[in-house]
């Protein structure tokens, strides 16, 4: 069974889930900031705990609400007939294996807060202006899709075909040059900041990151992100391992 992947003791989650395929969310930013919905406490199980569980579904449903009219709307939705390009994505750090998550990558919890790996996308299509990477935890609902552990942009240049998505310290609001937050993490640990590092304790969850191209340029800093559903060039998902 799959450990709660947010910080906090004593809860098991309600089940796994596996190739989500979902894409990355945002809202508004605000001076920097975005606005989401508090993520409900996990229930320890059984009948009585029957209202808690239906408010963490009420609570994941209208976080979905907030990406209307925001910049990842489309992101959400699977790609369409005619935006079928897959990128291609490979890590630049090699104790990255797609297999285990690396022992200094965990959060805070099990060590020094861990940084997201560094990407390198390439096959991006011609009119790509931004690429948006959306952080999961596959076996822990809450955390399983539209970027849970974090959801970060940078700019990108279809004319050139590639670029390097840096690696996100985790836990801080403090990021590398050129990195833009589009969501905060949901968990419970240094709510607020970027991304959030594997949190699982070792139960053997699995990780994965979604990349999507977008003809969406990425704006400055506390400015509203919009786009329309076509503005999704192209996507694919990169296993980041188990822990």
């Amino acid at each position: 069974m799959a450990q709660i992947d947010d910080g906090i003791t004593d809860a098991t989650s309600s089940g796994a889930v596996a190739g989500t395929g979902a894409g990355p969310v945002a809202g508004d930013v605000s001076g920097g900031t975005l606005r989401t919905a508090a993520e409900a406490d996990l229930p320890d199980g059984g009948n009585k705990w029957a209202f808690p569980i239906l408010a963490i579904a009420f609570g994941a449903f209208a976080a979905g609400l907030l990406v209307a009219g925001s910049l990842l709307a489309g992101v959400g939705h699977g790609p369409s007939a005619d935006t079928p390009e897959k990128l291609n994505v490979r890590f630049a750090d090699p104790s990255w294996d797609g297999v285990s998550i690396p022992v200094h990558a965990r959060c805070s919890r099990y060590g020094p807060a861990g940084a997201s790996p560094e990407l390198i996308v390439a096959g991006l299509p011609e009119g790509t202006r931004m690429v948006a990477v959306a952080f999961n935890d596959d076996s822990y609902r809450p955390l399983s899709t539209d970027g849970g552990h974090g959801t970060i942009a940078v700019a990108a240049d279809g004319g050139v075909g590639w670029v390097l998505v840096p690696s996100v310290p985790g836990e801080t609001a403090a990021l590398p040059e050129g990195v833009m937050m589009l969501a905060p993490h949901r968990g419970r640990l240094s709510p607020g900041t970027a991304y959030l590092g594997p949190c699982s304790g070792g139960t053997g969850n699995h990780y994965s990151a979604e990349i999507v191209a977008l003809r969406t340029p990425l704006p400055p800093q506390g400015v509203r992100l919009a786009m329309a559903g076509d503005d999704v060039l192209a996507r694919s998902t990169i296993s980041l391992g188990r822990y």
